[in-house]
């Protein structure tokens, strides 16, 4: 199964008891979201988040480099592409995935961006297979920095064809969408992030004719509506 079950499954485990989860072993992948107990998590807390850009300025639009603007598109392409919501640093392990005891999957997330800029993480997005599902698992603070890397790698040439990167973003961030409480800068994220991915189709390769990519711009839509 691709990361695009997962949310699909989801649903279906709420049930579980954290009990009942007690020293199993999971791994990466769609039989991960089957042995978490998603529906006993608590919502994430509003991060506290720097803005660099001037207030209510969409995603986008210029108010600072990503990391001096220098990425795979050359110099200044981040100032032009990008959202500028950014910690004093990288995150720290608190800003990816909050305090323990830690879950497999948010263990995943501090391997792959523990200390990773976000000039880093845009370099390392093409063929990465599996960023997408750490994005279900990671806290504000975290997405507020590194969401904007995504959007810069969403509207290059590299991702021509990245239809598992698209969708199963779209995945993960309906997911957190629908179960984490998160500020209104990052649900401006999420939401700019579906109508790149939602215009971008023939790019991604997810074609006019995606049910499961129209449910997850409906979820993102449906909790995003009260953003002015």
């Amino acid at each position: 199964m691709g990361t695009k079950n997962i949310c699909d499954i989801a649903a279906a485990v709420m049930s579980i008891t954290t009990a009942q989860m007690t020293g199993q072993r999971r791994r990466r992948g769609c039989v991960t979201i089957l042995i978490t107990i998603l529906g006993f998590l608590e919502p994430h807390q509003d991060a506290q988040i720097s803005e660099r850009r001037p207030a209510g300025a969409p995603l986008g639009a210029p108010g600072g480099p990503l990391d001096e603007g220098r990425g795979p598109g050359g110099p200044g392409r981040g100032a032009a592409e990008g959202v500028y919501l950014e910690l004093m640093s990288t995150p720290s392990v608190e800003d990816l995935v909050g305090p323990p005891p830690r879950m497999l999957d948010e263990e995943e997330v501090l391997k792959h961006f523990l200390g990773k800029t976000q000039t880093e993480i845009l370099a390392a997005l093409p063929n990465s297979g599996h960023f997408q599902e750490d994005f279900m698992w990671m806290r504000p603070a975290g997405l507020s920095y590194y969401l904007p890397a995504v959007a810069d790698y969403l509207r290059s040439s590299d991702s021509h064809n990245d239809f598992e990167m698209s969708e199963g973003l779209l995945c993960s961030l309906s997911f957190q969408v629908r179960q984490n409480a998160m500020p209104e800068s990052v649900l401006r994220q999420v939401r700019e992030l579906a109508r790149i991915v939602d215009e971008g189709r023939d790019k991604y390769g997810l074609g006019k004719e995606n049910r499961d990519l129209d449910r997850y711009l409906a979820q993102i839509k449906e909790g995003t509506a009260h953003l002015a």
